[in-house]
This record gives C-alpha cells, sequence and structure tokens, in this order.
C-alpha cells in the first residue's frame, strides 16, 4: 500500500491493484464517509465521470472507501506546467459541472441545510455580522434540486486519458447549481492554493486562477443560462460556511469577502 497524498480530512494510498484506498482521519465520522460512498454512486448512476466506490471499510479506526484508481493528473498541476493553456481548461472544467447540474436529484444532504450547519458552527467569529448573513441565506432560492458537487477545484479533476474524471464526492448535495458555482469562486481564488510557492510565482499564479475562472464562467453562463448575479447572490454565505474548514491562510481573506460584500471578477 503506497500513499499517494496527505490531505486535511484524508490519506490517499495506492492498493496496487488497480484500486486505491481514501482513509478519513479519525474525525471524520462514520456517517460523512457514507455520505461520500452515496453520492460518488449516484454520481456514477447518473453518467457523471468519477471514479467507481466499492466498498467501505475500517483500517486502524479510521474509515475508508476504495475506489477505482484514476490514473490521470489533477488540472492544477496541468495548469502550472501549461499556463497558456488556461482558456481550454476552463472550458473543460464548465462543460463538466455543466454535466453535473443537469442531474435533477434528492435525497441527498440539502445545500442550504449543510451551508446554515457550518454558518452556525461559526458564529463567535460571524457575529458581527450575523444579520447581513441571516439576510443573505433568506434570499437564496431553494430550487432547483440539482446535483451539487461542493467541491469543485482544479485539485479535484484528473485529466485522464478518456477525459476529465471529478473526484472527491464527500461535500455534494441538493441544490441550486449557482451556490456550486460560488464555491467554486472560493476553490479557485483561495489563498491556500499559494501556500508553498515562490514569491516570485504568486502574482502569476493569481492571473491564471482569475483567467481560469472567467473562461470558466463565459463557458458554464453560455451552457446553463445561469447569470453571474445569480451566483453572486451566494458568495457572502458560501464564504461564511468555507470558515468552518479552517483552511490555513483563508481566514482573514473570508472575512473580507463577508465584510465587504466583495463581488466576484467576471
Amino acid at each position: 500500500m503506497k500513499l499517494l497524498k496527505k490531505g486535511l480530512r484524508s490519506d490517499v494510498y495506492d492498493l496496487e491493484d488497480g484500486r486505491l484506498l481514501k482513509l478519513y482521519n479519525g474525525w471524520v465520522t462514520e456517517e460523512d464517509v457514507v455520505r461520500e460512498f452515496k453520492a460518488t454512486n449516484v454520481a456514477f448512476d447518473a453518467g457523471i465521470s468519477c471514479a467507481i466506490a466499492h466498498e467501505i471499510i475500517e483500517k486502524n479506526y479510521r474509515h475508508g472507501i476504495v475506489f477505482d484508481l484514476i490514473k490521470g493528473i489533477n488540472l492544477r498541476q496541468h495548469i502550472t506546467s501549461r499556463p497558456w493553456n488556461v482558456r481550454r481548461y476552463g472550458i473543460q472544467m464548465a462543460r463538466l459541472h455543466a454535466q453535473v447540474h443537469a442531474v435533477r436529484r434528492s435525497g441527498l444532504i440539502a445545500q442550504k441545510a449543510q451551508m446554515e450547519s457550518a454558518i452556525q458552527a461559526s458564529y463567535s467569529m460571524l457575529k458581527p455580522w450575523w444579520n447581513k448573513i441571516m439576510e443573505c441565506m433568506e434570499q437564496l432560492p431553494d430550487s432547483p434540486s440539482c446535483l451539487c458537487h461542493g467541491d469543485f477545484s482544479v485539485e479535484n479533476i484528473l485529466l485522464a486519458p478518456a477525459g476529465p474524471v471529478l473526484v472527491d464526492w464527500s461535500d455534494a448535495c441538493a441544490g441550486n447549481p449557482a451556490g456550486d458555482v460560488a464555491r467554486a469562486w472560493i476553490l479557485i481564488h483561495t489563498p491556500y492554493a499559494n501556500v508553498g510557492m515562490p514569491g516570485w510565482a504568486k502574482g502569476i499564479s493569481s492571473a491564471v486562477r482569475s483567467s481560469l475562472f472567467r473562461h470558466y464562467l463565459k463557458e458554464y453562463m453560455a451552457i446553463t443560462s445561469i447569470s453571474n448575479a445569480q451566483c453572486m447572490a451566494w458568495q457572502v454565505p458560501t464564504a461564511a460556511a468555507r470558515l468552518k474548514e479552517c483552511v490555513p491562510d483563508e481566514k482573514e481573506w473570508l472575512l473580507r469577502i463577508i465584510r465587504n460584500c466583495a463581488h466576484p471578477p467576471h
């Protein structure tokens, strides 16, 4: 069993038989693992390109899921080595995301309920802007009920020989596509993406990420007819919900979005 990746929530191992094991850290509940297993199978059954989830196991008092091993490099690595292809990558992202949102789905956790729970967990940090956040939440639509990935990022898109594959369905839900796009904006622009990069590369990376999102959003709106304004309506609640995840270097950035009601670039 070979370690492939260490993450904030889990470690990923190559089982060296064409499968991999996603082994969650001890604080992740069995309920959360079952949720990802179920959501992955929902996506696969709907025809979305994703890794097949075979079984849930327990190893060293940690829960894990056994998946097919997808041979491919994630989109972030492609963008880093070939930034001149950023327009093509943005279009690929948009088409994949639109395919996910074309699936009408119930039975998964509701998007707004998931978001409200995360926001409540960060009440002490959000108290100065609480009324504004709750007002934004009340104005968000409950429909349509579509399949939403919940963590649509360049790290979770693998470019395999047969095309892009979307992995990590741990935050999947049933909800409004515009909210999933707002979450993608957070994940593409997060300052955490710059951790470990040399100083000279950070500005370039920021420009490329902005370009990536611009091409992604333009193509996504052309496919779906969802407007930029619909996506922006979700930005403040999405930033507030993200705080619960305690991602390094994000706290002040997220609070600034909430405080200023900043709009994503377009």
